[in-house]
């Protein structure tokens, strides 16, 4: 196996190198003695523009026009990317290595810059091979499996976004064009014309709100690395200042989060790290110690306009979930409805300004299971559904307070296009985008009182492969040069008996299944549908890959040869994902929904035919054990409490039930080792952890980086281990209506 990636012909292109760093301007990745220091786009444009006038003064202005051209921005975008560039350099600005400030003017390079000439190095895999990124939310639950629509959502969602240039993060470019008018009614003017004003750079937000007067916002942080399972809460002013700590870094899981109606007190709903039971709290914004005010309340929750009751949606254990009101004290508790589970979103609800009716996203399953928002009346009665089913994914909901509309956060039915803001009319349900650009959304959506401006959650992502000696993870070499908002083997991948892998990779609108050699060599393509072919899984001897694929219009299980050829369709119904085939040939397990929408472990001949159900109860993410005997996956084993199961190939009971860590998870990595005697799965911060089949406690697996892992594997003659693993930076973002 080759150290280092070989040179392949490409288009020449001058590189700048400084101290132990080399800029490519070509392919946009900033290398730190040989490997890529995660940059997103336009914190890469800003060092750029200063590494090509080195030694010259460039005004604030200067830098503006030239990395935001044309957009109206404030100094505080500039501010917030300079930071993420002296935290890739490794510098600060009271100790610059490389970039001075000039008090009242701008900034210098003032590092020693050598300009040269160069092939470009690494993997061209298409010269259009602009991706889906896959992004990991944490959630209570495992998902649903995919649709035509979508490729995943996991026990964390997994988001899918179509990208044309690399990921923008600061700016939002507008979009236009509004819908034509339905039913007589016109959607609102508003956010026709914004302004975009970044937050935060510290890349480590989950959730957070905007204060009623649209200056302060409060945020959750922590969860990663050191910090893995612990959050705290921060108070912050829209203007920069310093943020203040509410709440200390502790072992516990935050989710929602709201201010009160006169903006001095924050709502929100913790569990301790793991228990899955989130309580309701209150919090002056002046500190102190956090009240407890109710128990068993769902992670995400909205408060009534006058701040005495909360609502949320309750997971009940028995596949239905409830709508709940109840007193902020958890008195005068009533269910408003009560449906089946997949057939309402558990984390996107508000409470209409009016008070009387709260917004929630339910599924449409007659047409494919679309989403939509409806709208419940607090007196009682049933739902009515407030817009058409437009989206294949939705996060967030929240009511403009003049009751004129909501804005969403949502990936429409259109698998090319990303999640983005939406604002919704009320009462007609017309529906247009805020935003359509190629920055990723995440679940924080909050408004400001007077409707003029918006706080929005944005994720940004750089992973790539890497393969080790399977006897010392910790000498990995990088095989894969990917760009910010790029993908390669995030949608699994596997290997071949010839050590080379097989994986998931972008092509224009589409996701191709790809083969290359261990050391990023030899690209080939396997498959061409122009739709998402993913999770790839190769037989023992080489000859067949398994893998999902949406190319018949549902989501399927099908085979192909190791060339590509000869495909063939394993199952029916369009809802079966998650294949894992038998290394000796002759099985494939898969993950089915089409019995009454429940998450079924089921088996299917590797030439296709009747399947059969393996076990009772839900399943998810099989996977086939060395000697084609037994399946692990992740399995429900009572209500609420997914374990690690280890079940028989031909059926039956789980054999053995095992319990993970607070922060572990079954979800698209699950594999046994070659020996047969551990299972594997993932931490959401970082890492691996392995479970002795025989019993014991589960083990962290040394020897690999402190940086989340998405997929891995180790090669069938247990010589290699390969891996994907990324950093992944969530910030936050106001934007302001200006139209007039």
């Amino acid at each position: 196996m080759q150290k280092d990636p070989k040179r392949l012909n490409g288009p020449q292109g001058h590189n700048y190198s400084f101290g132990d760093f080399e800029l490519d301007p070509v392919m946009r990745r900033l290398l730190r003695s040989g490997e890529v220091a995660p940059l997103y786009s336009k914190a890469f444009d800003l060092l750029l523009a200063l590494v090509e006038n080195s030694g010259r003064d460039l005004s604030k202005d200067e830098l503006l026009e030239t990395v935001w051209p044309g957009q109206v921005l404030e100094e505080s975008n500039l501010s917030v990317n300079m930071s993420a560039v002296r935290r890739a350099l490794g510098e600060t600005a009271a100790a610059p290595k490389y970039i001075v400030t000039i008090p009242g003017h701008g900034y210098r390079f003032v590092g020693p810059v050598t300009k040269f000439a160069r092939e470009m190095v690494g993997v061209v895999i298409e010269t259009e091979t602009i991706a889906q990124i896959a992004i990991e939310e944490e959630e209570d639950e495992p998902p649903a499996l995919p649709r035509a629509s979508t490729t995943r959502r996991a026990s964390v969602i997994r988001l899918f976004l179509i990208l044309g240039v690399p990921a923008i993060v600061s700016g939002i470019v507008l979009s236009l064009v509004v819908w034509k008018i339905k039913h007589g009614s016109r959607i609102t003017n508003q956010f026709i014309q914004t302004k975009t004003i970044a937050l935060t750079n510290n890349g480590d937000i989950s959730n957070a709100a905007l204060s009623p007067d649209g200056k302060f916002f409060v945020y959750v942080q922590g969860g990663r690395g050191k910090d893995r399972g612990k959050h705290n809460l921060y108070l912050a002013q829209v203007n920069g200042e310093k943020p203040i700590e509410l709440s200390p870094l502790a072992d516990v899981v935050i989710r929602g989060v709201e201010f009160n109606k006169d903006g001095d007190a924050v709502y929100y709903s913790s569990e301790p790290t793991g228990q899955g039971s989130f309580a309701l709290y209150k919090l002056s914004v002046l500190g102190g110690v956090p009240a407890k005010l109710r128990d068993n309340i769902g992670g995400d929750f909205a408060l009534s306009p006058d701040t005495k009751r909360v609502a949320f949606i309750r997971d009940n254990g028995d596949n239905t979930r409830s709508v709940v009101v109840s007193n902020l004290d958890g008195t005068n508790e009533r269910a408003l409805l009560t449906v089946a589970t997949n057939q309402v979103s558990s984390r996107c609800i508000s409470w209409s300004p009016d008070g009387a009716s709260l917004a929630f996203v339910s599924r449409t399953i007659e047409k494919d299971e679309s989403l939509e928002v409806s709208l419940l009346p607090l007196q009682g009665g049933k739902p009515d559904v407030l817009t058409k089913p437009l989206w294949r994914e939705i996060t967030r909901i929240t009511y403009l307070k003049n009751g004129s509309g909501l804005l969403l956060i949502g990936a429409a039915v259109d698998p090319t296009e990303s999640r983005q803001v939406w604002l919704v009319a009320s009462p007609s349900g017309d529906a247009r985008r805020v935003t359509s650009d190629a920055s990723l959304y995440g679940n924080g959506l909050s408004v400001s009182a007077d409707g003029k401006s918006f706080l929005v959650h944005q994720i940004q992502q750089i992973n790539n492969l890497w393969v080790s000696p399977a006897d010392n993870l910790s000498k990995s070499t990088q095989v894969t040069f990917t760009t910010l908002n790029t993908v390669t083997g995030n949608f699994a991948f596997d290997w071949t008996p010839d050590d080379h892998i097989v994986y998931a990779g972008a092509k224009a609108n589409g996701l191709n299944l790809w083969t290359m050699n261990s050391d990023g060599q030899d690209v080939k393509e396997l498959t061409q549908t122009g739709g998402f072919d993913s999770d790839p899984s190769v037989t023992a001897d080489g000859r067949f890959v398994v893998f999902h694929s949406t190319r018949s219009g549902g989501d399927e299980i099908w085979r192909i040869d190791r060339d590509g050829s000869n495909p063939l369709r394993l199952t029916n119904c369009g809802k079966n994902a998650q294949p894992s085939v038998s290394p000796d040939g002759k099985w494939v397990v898969h993950i089915s929904t089409c019995e009454n929408n429940v998450r079924e472990l089921r088996r299917v001949s590797i030439d296709g035919g009747e399947s059969k159900r393996l076990v009772d109860g839900q399943a998810f993410w099989p996977w086939v054990s060395p000697d084609s005997k037994w399946i692990a996956c992740g399995y429900l084993a009572a209500p609420g409490k997914w374990q690690l199961a280890i079940v028989p190939i031909d059926g039956g009971a789980p054999a053995k039930l095992f319990d993970v860590p607070p922060l572990a998870t079954l979800n698209f990595a699950l594999r046994w080792t070659r020996d047969g005697k551990y299972v594997t799965y993932r931490d959401w911060a970082q890492g691996l952890w392995r479970q002795n089949i025989s019993g014991g406690p589960p083990e962290r697996i040394p020897g690999l980086p402190e940086e989340k892992i998405y997929c891995y594997g180790w090669s069938p003659d247990n010589k290699w281990f390969a891996y994907s693993r990324g950093v992944e930076n969530q910030d936050l973002y106001l934007v302001r209506d200006v139209g007039e």
